[in-house]
This record gives structure tokens, C-alpha cells and sequence, in this order.
């Protein structure tokens, strides 16, 4: 476990300085806007194109964001709204604020790191595992997207353990990946027909 735990922290360290070092990128805004109104005012900011998942994980923090019936979210045009926002920012409030929405997303490649880690010890033991583990934990990809306000590593944890479930083939394991997944990514609604073939075709 102590290896393990190395390896978890040195990704957290990598990924924490991502979210507190890296400008904010182009969907940033949109999505910090939107999982923002999630939890304060849905109707204000109706973001359609990205599940739910990353606004309930986000969007719960205190913000100086202007509030439902600022003009500027009346139009409802999402993207130009929030582009047009951020660009008005200035530092330590834009950093601040980035920082703020960032870090609750770091959950989601530390438990990515956790299931591919603990799967491959399963199938090949506690060596490969952390070949495995660590793989992910420094694969440029994952460290590019895992400390941004965008659902990729979400999706990606969501899937994963999605077909450790089937791989295991425990019904209330995958009926809860099922919905996380359906929660993560609009295109993982797929995820729900899959399912109960699994089940159905499962052996007796």
C-alpha cells in the first residue's frame, strides 16, 4: 500500500498544481457558469450539452458570480454569456475563482487511479498494478484533463468502473456505474442499454 500511496499523492501533487497554474481554457467558463446556477438558480444559466455530474461536484462552492437576474444571463445564449463574462475578470478574483471550481474535480482521476489499480491487482497482481496505476497517474492526457472543469476524466471513471462491474458481475455495482455514468456523459446513456444485456446474458 505504501508505494501506492506514493504514487496517489505524487498524482494529486501534479494534478493540484494543474488546476492552480493552468489559464483557464475555452470551456472553463461555460461549465463553471452553469454547474454555478445548478445549485442557485437552474433556469438562469440552462446549460444543455453536459450532464449533470460535474455541476453537482462543482458547483456547490460560495462565489462572487453575478447573481440570476443579472442582465447578462437573460439572453440565455450560454457560450457567449460566459465567454464574454471571463474575459471582463481580472487577477486574483479570475485565478481565484478557476482555482475554487477546479479542485473538487481532482476526485474524479484519483478514483480512476483507485479502480484501475485495484482491478489490475485482481486479475494480475500487486506488481503490474502499480505499473498500471502509474501508467494513468502520468499519462499526459489524463494529467491535461483531470484538474480542468470538463467531464473527460469523469467519463472516463464512470466507464471504467462500469466494466470492472460487469467484470465482476454484481448487479447493484453496475446499476450504480450505470447511473454515474448516465450522470457523467450524455453520450454514456449507452451505458443503460448495455446493462441489462449484461445482467440478462450473465450465468445462473
Amino acid at each position: 500500500m505504501k508505494p501506492l500511496a506514493a504514487l496517489a499523492a505524487a498524482m494529486f501533487a501534479l494534478q493540484f498544481w494543474q488546476a492552480t497554474h493552468t489559464g483557464i481554457t475555452a470551456d472553463e467558463p461555460d461549465h463553471i457558469l452553469a454547474a454555478h446556477f445548478y445549485w442557485t438558480a437552474p433556469k438562469a444559466f440552462p446549460e444543455t450539452d453536459l450532464a449533470p455530474l460535474l455541476k453537482i461536484v462543482t458547483g456547490w462552492r460560495a462565489s462572487n458570480i453575478p447573481p440570476a437576474d443579472d442582465p447578462r444571463w437573460k439572453a440565455h445564449r450560454e457560450w457567449v454569456a460566459a465567454g464574454a463574462y471571463f474575459v471582463d475578470l481580472k487577477d486574483p478574483y479570475l485565478h481565484d475563482l478557476t482555482t475554487a471550481f477546479r479542485l473538487p474535480v481532482l476526485i474524479f482521476p484519483m478514483l480512476t487511479l483507485l479502480i484501475i489499480w485495484h482491478w489490475a491487482r485482481e486479475v494480475c497482481g500487486p506488481v503490474p498494478a502499480l505499473f498500471a496505476a502509474a501508467a494513468f497517474a502520468f499519462e499526459p492526457t489524463a494529467l491535461a484533463h483531470g484538474a480542468l472543469v470538463k467531464n473527460d476524466i469523469a467519463s472516463a471513471f464512470a466507464y471504467a468502473f462500469f466494466w470492472y462491474a460487469a467484470y465482476k458481475r454484481n448487479m447493484l455495482l453496475l446499476c450504480a456505474a450505470t447511473l454515474i455514468g448516465i450522470l457523467a456523459k450524455l453520450s454514456l446513456v449507452i451505458l443503460a442499454v448495455i446493462a441489462p444485456i449484461i445482467i440478462l446474458t450473465q450465468p445462473n
